[in-house]
């Protein structure tokens, strides 16, 4: 499977962009090829699809579901196979 991703300057680099390969207020577009994925039983697979699993860090209070338009200040780590970290940000505000 190949995919595109089009990802807006508010939810990439913004104003600040990160030069000097990437402009300020830059449109980054990622072409992604998905060459193979394995499935871990104790993950949560959100959407029923093996397309998207949440394992859970610490508990959270609160909402589960934020009402449209709300804030949500988030963490997130996304990490490939072999255990190694391809993007992290923490306290990240959506």
């Amino acid at each position: 499977e190949i995919a595109k991703f089009t990802i807006e300057p508010e939810f990439a680099y913004g104003a600040m962009g990160s030069p000097p390969k990437i402009p300020a207020n830059a449109t980054l577009i990622f072409e992604v090829e998905l060459i193979s994925w394995f499935s871990k039983g104790d993950l949560d697979d959100l959407f029923g699809d093996e397309g998207v699993f949440k394992t859970l860090v610490t508990e959270g209070s609160g909402w589960k579901k934020p009402k449209v338009g709300e804030e949500v200040l988030l963490s997130l780590r996304a990490v490939v196979a072999d255990g190694s970290v391809v993007e992290e940000r923490l306290h990240f505000e959506y």
